[in-house]
């Protein structure tokens, strides 16, 4: 071998490496998200050769040119280039698709940079839970208790989805898919690395959550509080998204998939905009405010025109923004007056 080139990108990462051999050594460039101040490797001779025979054992001469699986979870493409000596180049490529002897090619290039999945998770479970409001036989609302929860688990290549209405099982969806299922895991294994922190405090009706991730070898990583954008993980649309992806062609997981349903709350440093529709021809006007608890469809007072006239509008949309990439100049956003609940009867009179 003198040559040998491996790229990956992830949606967590990209990865380029560049290996050639300098007389009876190698010498590798790296471009890595993961590892942005190595930039050259050099390998001695003993480490060198060690590589070279652990490569020869994968043998990646005789991989597919091409693997592709379009059903795959997304989220990687790789390719790989290597020329033996006198030969032309030979190019591997893959996309939501390995080889069978991938995690042992992987292996061998962590003898120059980490690329093996050593903490693979083994398990991922989300429960969601909130409060329903019901009629009872005298037709008065009722709260009852409400939970989703989804599992996925490699050993079982299964993922299960489950309903809860007060404490008796009404919908269960179990897949065994365990080729499916221990790619997509793989796909996730960047993700939900930063420690759990303590989320703040949110309005006692939220939806909570708690989402645990079992690594292999490694104790349950738990995170718990309101199922909202400023309490989940950072990566959690990316997970999202990728899980809807992977459901799309099994089934409808349910709603609390659903980017209305964990798709509020506000980040240290952001502002809460919202559009809000007043008026019969329901125009659309912005407004800020610091009530983290509006959400669309909520009615809201707000003031109209130069004499800031108090009318009742619609919240139509809730967004989160930097004073940097604000929608509308924070000095020049008027506020919200009030949110209007349903046991009031405003009248928008000033």
């Amino acid at each position: 071998m003198e040559l040998l080139t491996f790229t990956r990108a992830l949606p967590t990462e990209l990865f380029a490496l560049r290996v050639h051999w300098e007389d009876d050594h190698i010498v590798a460039r790296l471009e890595s998200t993961r590892y942005p101040d190595v930039e050259e490797i050099h390998m001695d001779a003993r480490i060198s050769r060690s590589f070279l025979e652990a490569l020869d054992n994968v043998g990646i001469e005789r991989w597919p040119r091409a693997n592709i699986d379009p059903f795959g979870p997304g989220g990687e493409v790789w390719t790989l280039t290597y020329r033996r000596p006198g030969e032309p180049d030979v190019l591997v490529e893959g996309d939501r698709a390995h080889p069978d002897n991938w995690e042992e090619f992987l292996r061998v290039v962590d003898l120059l940079v980490p690329q093996s999945t050593p903490e693979r998770i083994d398990a991922i479970t989300l429960v969601v839970t909130r409060d329903v409001m019901v009629s009872d036989g005298e037709r008065q609302p009722v709260a009852r208790p409400y939970a989703q929860r989804l599992h996925i688990a490699r050993r079982a290549g299964t993922v299960a989805i489950t309903r809860h209405e007060n404490g008796v099982l009404t919908y269960t969806l179990t897949l065994r898919i365990k080729e499916a299922v221990q790619n997509f895991l793989d796909s996730c294994v960047l993700m939900f690395r930063q420690v759990p922190r303590v989320p703040p405090l949110e309005a006692s009706n939220a939806p909570q959550f708690t989402l645990t991730v079992k690594r292999r070898g490694l104790a349950p990583d738990t995170w718990q509080g309101a199922y909202a954008r400023n309490v989940l993980p950072p990566e959690w649309p990316m997970f999202m998204g990728r899980f809807r992806e992977f459901m799309a062609f099994f089934g409808n997981p349910g709603e609390m998939f659903d980017l209305a349903a964990y798709g509020h709350g506000v980040r240290p440093g952001e502002l809460i905009y919202l559009s809000v529709e007043v008026g019969r021809a329901h125009r659309v006007l912005n407004y800020r405010t610091e009530d983290n608890s509006i959400r669309p469809g909520d009615r809201v007072l707000v003031p109209i025109g130069r004499d800031n006239r108090p009318v009742e509008g619609r919240v139509a949309q809730v967004g989160y923004f930097t004073p940097d990439d604000a929608p509308w100049p924070v000095a020049e956003t008027k506020m919200v007056l009030k949110v209007l609940r349903e046991t009031e009867e405003e009248t928008g009179q000033g």
